[in-house]
């Protein structure tokens, strides 16, 4: 055997047994375990640019984590401190647990990252999360993201009094994300690559959860947003303050509840499906905020015409039309009559702008008048929703064109210049006469009834030649022919208040009788003036309900009026009667 054959085979036999004893070593399947105040103090004292943790486990140690349940005392949580995070973290595939195996606790309900101060971006993704993974009082000046792994089972992420200063995206499969009293500002202007960006919560199982209570989404561009996506069981939102537009486009959720919301800006509502009957949507909170999104601008930006140009936009206007169809079916359902109606007259303000833009780009007088209807209907019935309001406008027409008779004379009026300086002449001879003030209105009323008297006085005459009951029936008729004037004459008698002339009378007398008769001229200018004003009402009446008078009861520019009124009246009352009609039937 020479050399370089021999140290060939020792060689071989020394690299076989090195590979054998390779080969016997059991491989290391453990995972790092820590607790939840280790994983903190290793965040915190981390002087690298970037912690690291992948597939590592963080479990609750009842000895060593006692920061983490401090919440349950309030006079402990605020003398805790603020611990300041300088390092970017990075966590992957770590697990967290709220006990040890079989140590559970009865009474344990979760535990809190408390008091923390990041100064980088934070990223825990594909995390598994046996409960509750929460973060309190707490800033983050950079960009947060997490997303919990698909094998976490009733899990939960929840956020309370924290402050955001960048973009946040916060992903669960069929867990919860509660999310109250913090703020979203992304004024972190060291941010620049996620500039126009979104706070994003997601959802992407259909038993998920998602709520948002009492926060504060600031805007810093045009393009910031709020955006839920994916899918899930149920949507609540709380007095919120939403300055970014609000995105659910897409969404099929069945149970949503929004009350006590401020949206500022819009909310995307394209093909969103509001789910069963229990959802509970204010339509108060939503006014004049609903949109959809553009193909213009690959859905950046929520799309609402601002005015009739904006119709311009075939798509996005069709898909306008569908949302407001989808909201008016759902309070259909919901038997909320107020806000259907709302969402209605919204949906038909925005055809009514529509009808605009059709008319301007193709001028047909069938447009014109589709646009001046759609108009008209929206002016004075609120679209057929509301008929007090066409009754409140007929009731205002039915005042102007009152007022408006009042200046006309009709044959209806007793008040004229005549009839005054009559009751003038009257009141005058009485001062200058001695006789008595009914006395002289029975001379001056004579005329009026003369022709009763005659007629009485003929009966009277031949009543021994003409049967009976020509007497009894003559007799009841003269008295009520001539009561006015003969209850007038007693009231006069009793109520005289001049013995003599009236220059006879010594000033104090002079002066007494004097007001007693300009306050009977004055009542009876007054009482005169009121039956007028009535006249002018009912004739205003009898025009606008067009019932017809034969003969129109007034001349000149007042005939011609009437006609306006009765055509206006017309179009009122039908579009009363079509509004009431409708509302029955809803």
């Amino acid at each position: 055997m020479n050399k370089k054959y021999f140290f060939s085979l020792m060689l071989l036999m020394l690299f076989h047994t090195v590979s054998s004893q390779n080969n016997n070593q059991p491989k290391s399947t453990e995972t790092r375990i820590l607790s939840y105040q280790e994983l903190l103090d290793e965040m915190v004292s981390c002087t690298d640019t970037l912690y690291e943790l992948s597939n590592a486990t963080v479990q609750y140690h009842v000895e060593k984590d006692k920061r983490f349940v401090t919440f349950r005392d309030s006079l402990a949580f605020t003398k805790l401190d603020t611990l300041k995070v300088k390092a970017g973290i990075s966590l992957k595939n770590v697990s967290f647990k709220d006990y040890a195996a079989g140590n559970k606790s009865s009474d344990f309900t979760y535990l809190l990252f408390s008091k923390l101060e990041f100064e980088k971006e934070v990223s825990i993704t594909n995390a598994t999360i046996a409960n509750f993974i929460a973060f309190s009082h707490s800033v983050f000046h950079s960009r947060f993201q997490i997303t919990a792994d698909k094998q976490s089972e009733d899990n939960a992420i929840y956020i309370n009094e924290s402050f955001f200063k960048s973009y946040t995206n916060i992903a669960v499969n069929n867990g919860r994300i509660l999310i109250s009293d913090s703020e979203f500002d992304p004024s972190n202007e060291k941010d620049v690559k996620y500039s126009g960006a979104a706070h994003e919560f997601q959802a992407h199982d259909e038993d998920a959860f998602i709520q948002l209570s009492r926060n504060r989404f600031c805007k810093n561009n045009e393009f910031d947003h709020t955006r839920i996506s994916g899918e899930l069981y149920a949507l609540r939102c709380y007095e919120n303050i939403f300055e970014t537009n609000f995105k659910i486009s897409e969404m099929s959720i069945e149970d949503i509840t929004m009350h006590d919301n401020q949206f500022q800006s819009l909310i995307d509502m394209t093909n969103v499906d509001f789910g069963s009957v229990k959802s509970e949507i204010f339509y108060e909170q939503i006014k004049n905020k609903i949109g959809v999104y553009s193909n213009d601008d690959v859905g950046e930006t929520v799309w609402r015409p601002k005015n009739y140009m904006s119709f311009k936009d075939i798509i996005a206007s069709d898909r306008l039309f569908s949302t407001f169809r989808r909201m008016t079916e759902y309070y259909q359902d919901r038997g909320n009559l107020k806000s259907f109606n709302a969402v209605f007259i919204e949906m038909k303000d925005m055809e009514t702008m529509q009808l605009q833009y059709f008319y301007e780009k193709n001028k047909t007088v069938e447009g014109w008048f589709s646009w001046r209807m759609n108009q008209f209907l929206g002016r004075f019935s609120n679209y057929g929703t509301s008929p007090v309001k066409a009754i409140m406008y007929a009731i205002k027409v039915i005042i102007f064109f009152s007022l408006f008779f009042f200046f006309f004379h009709n044959t209806w009026d007793t008040f004229t210049r005549e009839q005054l300086m009559s009751r003038i002449k009257l009141l005058s001879k009485y001062f200058r006469s001695e006789e008595g003030i009914a006395n002289l209105y029975e001379e001056q009323e004579r005329h009026r009834y003369k022709s009763f008297e005659d007629f009485m006085a003929y009966i009277n005459e031949g009543k021994f030649e003409i049967p009976r009951i020509f007497l009894w029936i003559s007799k009841p008729l003269y008295q009520l022919s001539t009561i006015g004037i003969s209850s007038t004459n007693k009231f006069l008698s009793r109520a005289e208040i001049l013995n003599g002339k009236w220059i006879e009378l010594d000033k104090k007398n002079k002066r007494k009788t004097a007001m007693v008769g300009g306050f009977i001229l004055i009542s009876h200018l007054v009482i005169s003036l009121v039956m007028k004003v009535l006249n002018a009402v009912m004739l205003s009446i009898n025009s606008f309900t067009t019932l017809g008078f034969g003969e129109i009861p007034t001349r000149g520019i007042g005939r011609y009026a009437a006609i306006i009124e009765g055509f206006i009246g017309w179009f009122l009352l039908t579009l009363f009667s079509v509004s009431l009609i409708t509302q029955l039937l809803q």
